[in-house]
């Protein structure tokens, strides 16, 4: 019997009845977490002492005030955080109301290990709670102490019908990955990692991965040792050295580690003792296995200061290795334990060098006295963050985002970065449902006057070369981003000819809607990114609290490197080059993979855009399924994907072998609608519009109309209509209605017309691909055509008895890219709004918000993971990297945060942390 399936169950139906959603319950939630850990201090204090000799200074300053601090933070700006966002329109949209709400997903499973247990298990649940989610919590079985108190009393202080704590080792973790999730959160190995971004790819479950690796710190010549010690040996060995976040190693000239070696044992000495083993402020090993394991690396180069271990009290001496060669086994694995080796290295560039050839790490940390030096460390490497003369210290703001990139993890939280992980940003467009004459400009036929407003090496060798590119650092200036969007917006304005034949050819668009829907919203998006790249590239300054108030805190937006963008045939050139655009601002190489079903518009983008483009760092490539397979299995740095969610689990399943984030812009059936308080000509003009343009093979399109038997009475006539006045009384004849990509979709449509009842259409010509707009009508939920994304020309409606009923049709299926509601009674299209989740929601219209750039694309659940169009593209494709930058003397001001601790220390830092007394917002 499955231990998980009922108490799984009725989460996702505490969820659905919209509990957790109410601004009320959620900050209710959130101050009863905060008397969790006021009420209980004594107990998590013993508890963390139990499982990793924490003192209760250490468990207050890194675990239970940060807690604190988040659910303060959270209360606070909860009501700021939950408001709509508006967004500006265009000529279009003028008279449409256009913003983004943010919605809970769901259900949310959080996973948390075992070095910090309460801090990396109540961090994210506060922004889970923020967001309005209901949530699973599995603490390590590793820490025992501190899940036998979260287990026990946690669910004491939360609504246990929306929250549960659930216990077990790595069997029943395995087993509870076979359960869909909305969001699943995890911070531990990147070997564990890897599986459960495999287990969150068969549901299509957005997923953050918290991982670690070896985080390097470099020590310039220019430096005063005994500082640098100081602040090295408070943070490396802080936990008994058990932070993902401390550094691995150091990587200094031969000279200063002969400076360095006696300034550590000073630092060390200071703070622990002679005898460190007897020291209050010195943790231990986790387990007897991790103990073992940190023993065996005690042989690794020279033991010049501590080395000793006393395996009956899990205890390792704060330990510093001299002599280290990179190919030795504490160079090769994350050490997790209070041993620091030092790396000697000839030179900065040295340095650079050495760390850019591995894994980026969580952190890295740079140290000198010159400000160059710390400027292009920080310039010409990548991390999830970045120290420039301190330590760790950039944990304890809730302004910077905490996160890895590459191998050391996906995605980011702390403070408003947790809401906003755990919130759909669900782009929404309400429109009014008069004034229709307005709308004759944008439907077909189309006059002069409308179209005035309105194979290639794939091999290795390729992309180790488009890597080195990257490597020089040629695409991180913002002259050459510059240039290359430029010469993207030529490629566009010289070959609209040639791109306008080729989409004629593939999906027989008109040259008004290849204008509108392709060619027209690129360039826009070009223009965009032009006139905005030099205030998307500055570092975004984050406010500081009395710990770090003399450093400089913020956020650098840096490219991950190598990009792939595989694109669908439908739309093969806005899907193309959309994305681009975000990827080429964020300062990325790129592989660009056309469909091969839309060949035409395949063979213009081979052929042509490389000749606008630097060569060396873009390549188009070429092939079908089995050649896309074949690229997948090489490691890229990014993966932006658009097609169907089957594939989308085939792409998320290569990328999860590499840890490769990743964006996929999906599909599924996208319900509409309408109310009996409707007209039902404005209604049939605006659906019939949206439905059949570019024959219907459009991913935000809606599938089918639910509507009450009366209504489909009147729809059915006004249906007629809008075809007759679009197309003519005979479609086939129009030069404005697309074609069908090609046979195997045409005899799949011609076999959904057998469904319901044909109101509408129904002629079909396989020589033409041919299939007339068509509307069916009663019918069933169970038939074909309602257990599939349709992608062309039909159109279905469903009777259903009331609002309601259409919304409980709606939430028993996956959710939807997009969703549309129509009615004259603005309640009704705000409890659909209210009481649903989609990726778009258009209300009282269309697809009319994909034309706006500042409001985002991207699905939810099986319809997608991730978002782009405008700054949303540029955000993507960026690494927001948090960086502090410290001083490298005023030393004496660091004395208070170093041990031994007493009462005066204490209740200082305390206070300097409170974010009450001295966050600044």
């Amino acid at each position: 019997m499955d231990p998980f399936e009922e108490k799984l169950q009725r989460l996702r139906e505490a969820f659905n009845t919209g509990k957790t959603k109410q601004a009320k319950f959620r900050a209710e939630q959130l101050r009863s977490l905060g008397r969790f850990l006021q009420d209980n201090k004594k107990q998590l204090h013993d508890a963390l002492a139990g499982d990793l000799g924490k003192s209760a200074f250490e468990s207050d300053m890194s675990e239970i005030i940060l807690c604190q601090n988040e659910v303060d933070l959270a209360l606070k700006n909860l009501q700021t955080w939950m408001k709509d966002e508006p967004v500006s329109t265009n000529l279009l949209t003028k008279l449409s109301s256009a913003f983004i709400r943010k919605e809970p997903f769901g259900l949310v499973l959080i996973i948390a290990p075992w070095n910090y247990p309460l801090n990396l298990m109540i961090l994210p649940l506060v922004g889970a709670i923020a967001a309005g989610n209901c949530v699973v919590l599995k603490p390590s079985e590793i820490s025992k102490n501190t899940e036998k108190v979260l287990a026990e009393l946690l669910p004491q202080y939360l609504d246990q019908s929306c929250f549960a704590v659930v216990l077990g080792g790595p069997e029943e973790t395995g087993q509870l990955l076979t359960h869909k999730f909305d969001y699943i959160f995890f911070t531990g190995s990147p070997r564990v990692g890897k599986i459960v971004m495999a287990a969150a790819t068969k549901h299509l479950t957005p997923i953050t991965l918290e991982l670690g690796g070896k985080n390097p710190c470099y020590v310039d010549d220019n430096c005063d040792p005994q500082t640098v010690a100081n602040r090295v040996a408070w943070f490396r060995y802080f936990n008994a050295g058990q932070t993902c976040v401390a550094p691995d190693y150091i990587l200094c000239s031969q000279e200063m580690q002969k400076r360095l070696g006696p300034a550590l044992q000073n630092a060390i000495t200071r703070f622990y003792g002679d005898n460190p083993q007897t020291s209050p402020n010195l943790g231990r090993i986790i387990n007897q296995k991790h103990f073992k394991r940190l023993q065996g690396l005690l042989g690794c180069g020279r033991v010049a200061i501590g080395g000793q271990s006393n395996e009956a009290e899990r205890y390792i001496a704060p330990t510093v290795l001299v002599d280290v060669q990179e190919t030795e086994p504490v160079m090769q694995e994350e050490i997790f334990g209070p041993i620091l080796p030092l790396v000697t290295v000839r030179s900065l560039d040295d340095a650079v060098d050495f760390i850019t050839k591995q894994e980026k790490p969580l952190a890295l940390y740079a140290y000198s006295n010159s400000c160059q030096v710390i400027k292009q460390v920080l310039a010409r490497t990548s991390s999830g963050s970045f120290c420039g003369n301190d330590g760790f210290m950039h944990m304890t703001l809730s302004s910077l985002p905490f996160g890895g990139v590459g191998s050391s993890g996906m995605g980011r939280y702390h403070g408003k970065f947790s809401f906003d992980t755990f919130s759909n940003q669900r782009a929404c467009l309400l429109s009014n449902p008069g004034m229709e004459k307005l709308n004759d400009v944008r439907y077909p036929p189309y006059s002069p006057c409308n179209q005035k407003l309105l194979r290639v090496d794939t091999s290795e060798d390729t992309l180790r070369k488009l890597r080195e590119a990257f490597s020089t650092g040629r695409t991180r200036p913002a002259e050459f981003r510059t240039a290359q969007l430029q010469g993207l917006g030529r490629f566009l304005q010289d070959n609209k000819q040639q791109l306008q034949d080729a989409l004629a050819k593939d999906v027989g668009k008109s040259a008004f809607e290849s204008d509108m829907s392709e060619i027209i919203l690129c360039q826009n998006e070009v223009d965009l990114a032009l006139k905005n790249l030099q205030t998307w590239m500055k570092d975004e300054p984050v406010s500081t609290n009395l710990l770090t108030k003399l450093s400089s805190a913020f956020i650098r937006k840096e490219p991950f490197g190598l990009v792939l963008i595989i694109a669908p045939w439908n739309y093969p050139l806005n899907l193309m080059i959309l994305p681009l655009v975000g990827a080429i601002a964020a300062g990325n190489c790129v592989v660009l993979k056309p469909s091969e079903i839309s060949k035409n518009t395949e063979k213009v983008l081979a052929e042509l855009l490389p000749q606008y483009l630097d060569q060396s760092c873009f390549a188009v490539v070429l092939g079908g399924p089995e050649e896309t397979r074949q690229l997948l299995t090489h490691k890229f740095d990014y993966i932006f994907f658009t097609g169907s969610p089957q594939v989308g689990k085939i792409v998320m399943a290569a990328a999860a072998k590499h840890l490769t984030p990743i964006t996929l812009e999906l599909g599924g059936k996208n319900p509409c609608y309408v109310d009996d308080n409707c007209d039902p000509q404005t209604v049939a003009n605006r659906v019939a519009w949206f439905r059949y343009f570019n024959a219907g093979q459009t991913c935000v399109a809606p599938d089918y109309i639910l509507c009450s038997q009366e209504m489909q009475k009147r729809l059915g006539p006004a249906l007629q209509n809008a075809i007759t006045r679009f197309y003519g009384d005979n479609p086939q004849t129009s030069p404005v209605l697309g074609r069908i990509i090609n046979q195997k979709h045409f005899k799949r449509l011609q076999g959904l017309l057998g469904c319901g009842r044909v109101a509408i259409g129904g002629q079909s010509d396989e020589s033409e691909r041919y299939i007339a707009p068509t509307v069916l009508v009663d019918v069933q939920a169970s038939e074909a055509v309602m257990q599939e994304e349709i992608f062309g020309p039909i159109l279905p409606l469903v009777t259903v008895k009331s609002l309601d009923e259409a919304i409980d049709f709606i939430n028993q299926r996956e959710k939807p890219l997009a969703l549309y509601a129509f009615s004259n009674n603005n309640q009704v299209v705000n409890q659909m709004l209210e009481r649903t989740s989609s990726g778009g929601f258009g209300g009282n219209d269309g697809f009319l918000y994909l034309t706006l750039p500042a409001l985002p694309l991207g699905g939810v659940g099986n319809s997608g993971i991730g978002r782009y169009h405008g700054k949303f593209s540029f955000d993507t494709f960026s690494h927001q990297r948090a960086c502090l930058l410290r001083s490298p003397g005023m030393e004496k001001l660091n004395d208070l945060r170093y041990p031994p601790y007493g009462p005066w220390n204490q209740q200082l830092i305390s206070w300097a942390m409170d974010s009450q007394s001295c966050t600044l917002l």
